[in-house]
């Protein structure tokens, strides 16, 4: 069996245990699911609500950004509806990012509004307004976080961020474990000469706090359109430094998940994402939508769809549902596709007007 009657198969089994289920019937479901000609089912929505920061982290914004204006990005009332269309067409998770998201004066209505039609409601975040606002944003129905922390050294985060303050951060963080927040995950791109020598010291942070801690591997998403294969380092190197140290058992992979999880010395829990090195482009189920509502299928591709034009000009919901169905099923492959031809551009988008 080929990869894509692979994945046909997995589709039609998905179908038939929804069936079995009694939740649809017939052929309905057919014209629900948002899936493309490779067989993937798309479950998992990343929503920018600003492409706005706080930061200016240096591989992922330029030093003087171009922010969107106001009247560009979607409003409440269109994530609000944007999110019911998906929701209906088999999204079941959204992650709010940015920009920085927190940065976004109504979060607060976006969360409120996105649950009522989905309940699970992750955030990416720099972490800096987290103490102040995490109690509401919980309360609001935000139920995941991602926090973006790139070093454990003082001078050297606010060097990365571009003026970052990490104490603040680590008050964000500190809130959201008195909270309860679970999971919470801290996320650090590696980049080498910047701050792979901080490895060891993130797992001893993650072994100490409780919180999973997950390595990325640095991608073209560089806003200063500067990245290079010098500062990449592989999940590989990343595991070998870890596994030198500590005693590392790895678990088998979850479908459609970006990270591999091991347990470190039977307790504490990394992740390692490999998008570069081992991507899981065969089982993506993720779209992107971008603050000003651009409709992403796969963040390695330059194809975009306007959803927020046909919002404002008024077009019903089975004609925007018929543009969305359209745009996914012609979803590229990935970037596994660069990698077998050994043409991984350096370049490909800026991660702030994308969504991080």
């Amino acid at each position: 069996m080929n990869g894509l009657d692979s994945k046909l198969f997995e589709k039609n089994k998905i179908i038939q245990k929804i069936n079995q289920k009694g939740l649809i019937k017939g052929n309905i479901i057919m014209n629900i699911m948002l899936s493309d000609t490779y067989g993937r089912i798309m479950t998992k929505l990343r929503l920018s609500v600003t492409d706005e920061c706080n930061y200016r982290c240096i591989f992922c914004m330029p030093t003087n950004p171009n922010f969107f204006k106001r009247e560009e990005l979607l409003t409440v009332s269109e994530i609000d509806r944007l999110v019911k269309l998906f929701s209906s067409m088999g999204i079941n998770e959204v992650k709010l990012t940015g920009g920085e998201p927190l940065a976004r004066k109504e979060i607060l209505y976006i969360i409120q509004a996105v649950h009522t039609h989905v309940k699970t409601i992750g955030m990416t975040t720099n972490g800096y307004y987290l103490a102040s606002k995490l109690p509401e944003l919980q309360k609001s129905g935000l139920s995941k976080l991602n926090i973006s922390i790139h070093s454990l050294n003082e001078n050297k985060y606010k060097k990365i961020t571009g003026g970052g303050n990490l104490k603040v951060a680590m008050k964000g963080i500190n809130t959201a474990i008195d909270l309860g927040m679970n999971p919470i995950k801290v996320n650090m791109t590696v980049m080498r000469g910047v701050n792979d020598d901080e490895i060891l010291d993130f797992v001893d942070f993650g072994l100490k706090t409780g919180i999973i801690v997950r390595f990325l591997e640095y991608e073209p998403f560089n806003g200063r359109e500067a990245w290079a294969s010098s500062e990449f380092v592989s999940a590989k190197e990343i595991l070998n430094k870890i596994s030198a140290k500590y005693q590392l058992v790895g678990f088998p992979r979850e479908p459609h998940s970006t990270s591999t999880y091991y347990t470190v010395n039977g307790s504490g829990k990394i992740g390692i994402i490999p998008s570069v090195s081992a991507p899981f482009c065969e089982d993506c189920n993720r779209l992107r939508i971008t603050a000003d509502g651009k409709l992403v299928p796969c963040m390695y591709s330059h194809f975009e769809i306007d959803l927020k034009k046909p919002l404002e000009i008024g077009l019903d919901d089975d004609k925007i549902k018929e543009i969305i169905k359209s745009s996914v099923n012609g979803k590229f492959r990935g970037v596994i596709e660069y990698i077998e031809k050994n043409e991984l551009p350096n370049f490909v988008r800026s991660m702030y007007k994308l969504g991080g």
